[in-house]
């Protein structure tokens, strides 16, 4: 469960729903973009099981603290004497004299405080590389270790879990450096923008259409809404994430399928590839889904998934891509939908999307349905192509009001 997405220190508000007296271990899971922070903590390739390091100070105030402790000033002590030892220079019937004086005054006893010194292991569990806080932690809703220890990871790694004492996941707590403000569940962006749309959309018309795609928008759940800050302001971005996605047709030649693979990573989704062998997706790009954990099946008839995917991805059989002509008589027409294979066999939210042009892999009794949205997504990319040449150009000051 994601807990806390700004950039601020933690505090024990973030584990609210731990009982009180619960047993839990503080770790994270490591990713391959952590091995420079973990070179940085004296952890080498290949890994060592259970070899404990205290990290580093140098990480930022958490971590210097815990290394070196926290200097407390004694105010419930009487002040002493101590000495300013400073360089003076002074003039004398025009002659310049200099010496070393110590100059008294008073002031608090000074100690030092050695916090926890928590240390760091490397764990394999279930075949995945775990650095864990090496010490066992007992929730109480006022315990100072347990606010070292979340802070600690977080300002190292940017995030941290927390597991009980039987090894299951209680939470899991995501830390973004973002030019976005991640708004809570139950905040809409609506709140945010409706002046806003108000003040710099008079025409009654634009200001209708704008109001009526972002309740479209939120209608459809989004995993999390951002309103963009700094030089992303006057963005808004609507995130789902676990989607199931089929991608149908031509995926060796498709650019689209291609490129929006590549978009999906970011995500969490699940992906059909459902094309002929001789089409099916190059195997680079099966590598880097593999490489970022993101599930996939390769399949050849496209029945096989209906039932379960969220969005319908079809592509064209496209002739002018193939070296043989052969080849393409093969395929042609190998994957057509239409109103018979489709109503009454997907989900009833599921939608239908297509790059354009079509050739007769869609039938035009799916053009009235509900699930066809390919028509809007080819007139929604026009505007969003003019706004990346317009950034492009550095004129998209100009162009967004």
């Amino acid at each position: 469960m994601i807990i806390n997405w700004k950039i601020k220190r933690k505090s024990l508000k973030c584990l609210y729903f731990l009982e009180k007296n619960t047993e839990c271990y503080f770790w994270i899971e490591i990713t391959k973009g952590d091995e420079n922070t973990l070179k940085n903590l004296w952890f080498f390739q290949p890994y060592t099981e259970w070899k404990v390091i205290l990290p580093d100070g140098a990480f930022g105030k958490t971590s210097f603290k815990n290394k070196e402790g926290e200097e407390i000033v004694r105010k419930d002590l009487p002040k002493e004497t101590v000495y300013s030892h400073q360089y003076r220079t002074w003039m004398f019937r025009g002659k310049e004299y200099s010496r070393y004086v110590d100059i008294p005054y008073k002031k608090y006893i000074r100690e030092i405080v050695y916090w926890l010194q928590l240390k760091f292991a490397i764990k394999i569990i279930w075949e995945k590389i775990i650095l864990i806080v090496n010490k066992k932690f007992i929730f109480t809703n006022n315990d100072k270790e347990i606010l070292i220890a979340i802070n600690l990871l977080s300002e190292i790694f940017w995030r941290f879990e927390v597991f009980d004492k039987d090894i299951k996941s209680v939470i899991k707590s995501k830390r973004m450096m973002l030019n976005w403000e991640i708004l809570p569940p139950w905040k809409k962006v609506f709140d945010f923008i409706y002046s806003t749309v108000d003040r710099r959309y008079k025409w009654k018309k634009e200001n209708t259409v704008i109001k009526k795609r972002f309740i479209l928008f939120e209608s459809l759940n989004p995993d999390f809404t951002a309103i963009g800050k700094w030089w992303f302001n006057g963005y808004v971005i609507f995130v789902f994430e676990n989607l199931k996605i089929a991608f149908v047709g031509d995926l060796k030649y498709g650019r689209t399928v291609h490129s929006l693979t590549r978009a999906l990573m970011h995500f969490n989704p699940t992906i059909y590839f459902v094309a002929p062998q001789i089409l099916q997706m190059p195997d680079y790009l099966l590598e880097d889904l593999k490489e970022k954990n993101i599930k996939f099946e390769i399949l050849e008839d496209f029945r096989d998934c209906l039932d379960k995917i969220d969005v319908f991805y079809m592509t064209r059989i496209q002739k002018e891509r193939f070296p043989d002509i052969e080849d393409y008589e093969k395929v042609k027409g190998i994957y057509v939908i239409n109103r018979k294979n489709i109503v009454g066999k997907c989900k009833d939210d599921m939608i239908i999307l297509h790059p354009l042009p079509r050739v007769d892999e869609i039938d035009k009794d799916l053009d009235n349905t509900k699930y066809a949205l390919y028509f809007k997504q080819a007139k929604n990319g026009i505007p969003v192509r003019q706004a990346m040449m317009m950034a492009v150009l550095g004129k998209d000051k100009e162009f967004f009001l």
